[in-house]
């Protein structure tokens, strides 16, 4: 891949990376408000469980952008050892579409899909 395309995915990867952490940083602050409001408040059951509910919804959220996070980290560090856009599995380019919808790959589609076709 060129200079000029590895500058444009690094310009992509480094700003999801920013959104995503402002994203966790917006939801750890929802979850702290919602935790202390439940505290100040007299709640029945259905509001503990809808509480409840929501701040598992929102730790799995947030384990689902630290694990994108990781993934973000990784491909940056492929972007600095020009090994980025290479499928892991069978070597060969990731095409440049699937590096778009898709920046963190790893995977190129046909060995995506097949891994996804084993489980």
């Amino acid at each position: 891949m060129d200079k000029e395309n590895l500058a444009n995915f690094k310009k992509v990867l480094e700003e999801a990376r920013r959104n995503i952490v402002q994203e966790l940083d917006d939801t750890s602050e929802s979850v702290k408000d919602m935790i202390n409001n439940s505290h100040n408040s007299v709640n029945d059951s259905i509001d503990e469980a809808t509480s409840s509910a929501t701040q598992t919804i929102l730790s799995q959220l947030s384990n689902v952008s630290q694990q994108t996070i990781m993934a973000i980290d990784a491909a940056l560090r492929r972007i600095d050892e020009n090994t980025y856009g290479i499928c892991i599995s069978c070597g060969k380019t990731i095409e440049k579409e699937r590096l778009n919808s898709i920046p963190w790959t790893t995977k190129c589609i046909v060995c995506k899909n097949s891994e996804e076709k084993k489980r």
